[in-house]
């Protein structure tokens, strides 16, 4: 478990495997309408259309209103801006968890590069749609999950289930990520021979704040 000067160095390496993730993205994105764009996100997003249907992704909507806003942006090249800020936020948060499972500072440059350029997040961090978000919400529910193991602090198992709870607003499948999550904090505590009570009850607060959103 890194600590003190190595944590801070782990933090900046990946700020700045965000940044260069964000620089690679953000050259590719389209200032104008792609055939894989959500059209309905270009409209929803800018007029902040929310309602309680699932499918409206509701989060994606709300962070990306403000893009929408900035001064003679386009709406198709401000939501590309966006989707390439989470896939960059997703490349540099792998980063963080490479050097937490104990990677070397190399090791961690490695795979953070390698998901960066891999088929999928390249492909959707310059379009109008969800994926993106949904990854750097997963990434921060492993971060959080992985920190509960190695520290057994509850405010870490708190932030994993708050998260995957949250990441249902942006889509459902995110659900499935809420499940692993409760069923893994409690594998933990068995195996650690933890009081459940207190860990339930903190998860099941921590889940009901992620579902602010609907309630």
């Amino acid at each position: 478990m890194t600590s003190g000067p190595n944590q801070t160095g782990s933090a900046r390496q990946a700020a700045l495997v965000a940044l260069v993730a964000f620089a690679f993205y953000g050259a590719g994105v389209c200032r104008f309408a792609l055939a894989g764009d959500s059209s309905v996100f270009y409209i929803r997003s800018s007029l902040l259309l929310l309602d309680g249907a699932a499918q409206t992704h509701a989060l994606f909507l709300f962070l990306a209103h403000p893009f929408t806003c900035i001064p003679g942006v386009g709406i198709p090249f401000a939501l590309g801006i966006f989707a390439a800020f989470w896939g960059a936020v997703t490349v540099g948060l792998t980063a963080a968890l490479a050097r937490r499972l104990g990677g070397s500072s190399r090791a961690a440059w490695l795979v953070s590069m390698g998901l960066m350029v891999s088929h999928g997040l390249w492909f959707h961090a310059s379009m109008a749609e969800v994926y993106t978000l949904n990854t750097a919400l997963l990434a921060i529910v492993l971060y959080g999950c992985v920190r509960w193991v190695c520290e057994a602090r509850l405010v870490w198992l708190a932030l994993a289930v708050s998260v995957a709870a949250l990441g249902l607003s942006n889509h459902m499948l995110m659900g499935l990520s809420l499940a692993v999550v409760v069923g893994w904090g409690l594998l933990t505590a068995l195996f650690r021979r933890q009081r459940l009570m207190p860990i339930l009850g903190t998860m099941v607060v921590a889940g009901l704040a992620g579902l602010l959103p609907w309630l």
